[in-house]
């Protein structure tokens, strides 16, 4: 990788990766994806103490849609159970395919079982903290919410993605750049908190994006596409 390409990815993963201190809570929520280190750390939370059950959420995305064999929920799951979590202990929601879809789905999936948990440990991939962060600040306000991920180092995500194999860095940084993206336009919707995205961090964005690293970028129509359908999920509660 170019070194200005890495000094430019650490400046969005700094802004992205938010690593704050969490405390333990009713329930850990996994939110999907191919990253199995997001399942492994549930699991290690758990046998921590740090939530009396989990949620896995998650059917199939942009990277692991023909790449696995079960949604996501269920991937995670049995990654959990090798790790040694009781299946019972473990609630599957296979429905969504997006992080808004996610928590809205697992609210729908909380009521049907009974469950109210005041507060939350959510599990994401590393570059997915704020994203997570600024949806669950619009739509779990009755809940405390702690953002965490798997062990990560912004001077080694090399070494953490390689680790992973599913993707390649190329991918991975065309994510990166499309959670600014993201972080950014979804705000206009209503969809998520709004997040302040500071200069430093546009012009290392647009770098990136200069660079050729837009395979994720959103475009208007998708947009509108996505917030409308978010909308009629809301309104369907």
């Amino acid at each position: 990788m170019e070194l200005e390409v890495r000094k430019q990815v650490e400046v969005l993963l700094k802004y992205l990766f938010i690593n704050k201190e969490i405390e333990k809570a009713d329930a850990i929520l996994g939110l999907g994806s191919i990253d199995y280190k997001v399942a492994e750390k549930c699991a290690e939370l758990y046998k921590k103490g740090y939530g009396k059950y989990i949620i896995y959420t998650g059917n199939c995305g942009k990277g692991t849609e023909g790449i696995i064999n079960q949604t996501e929920a269920e991937n995670f799951r049995d990654v959990a159970v090798k790790n040694g979590v009781p299946e019972d202990k473990i609630y599957l929601e296979k429905k969504a395919t997006t992080t808004w879809e996610n928590y809205i789905y697992v609210r729908r999936l909380m009521r049907d079982n009974n469950l109210n948990p005041k507060s939350m440990v959510v599990v994401q991939k590393p570059y997915a903290e704020r994203r997570s962060y600024a949806i669950s600040g619009k739509f779990y306000t009755d809940k405390k919410m702690y953002i965490t991920s798997p062990d990560f180092s912004i001077d080694h995500f090399e070494e953490y993605y390689n680790d992973i194999k599913l993707n390649s860095l190329s991918d991975i940084i065309c994510e990166i750049v499309g959670e600014i993206k993201i972080l950014e336009e979804f705000s206009k919707y209503d969809m998520q908190i709004p997040q302040v995205i500071p200069e430093e961090v546009r012009k290392a964005f647009n770098y990136l994006v200069d660079k050729g690293y837009t395979k994720y970028l959103t475009n208007e129509e998708r947009l509108k596409q996505r917030a409308q359908k978010f909308k009629q999920l809301l309104e369907e509660e």
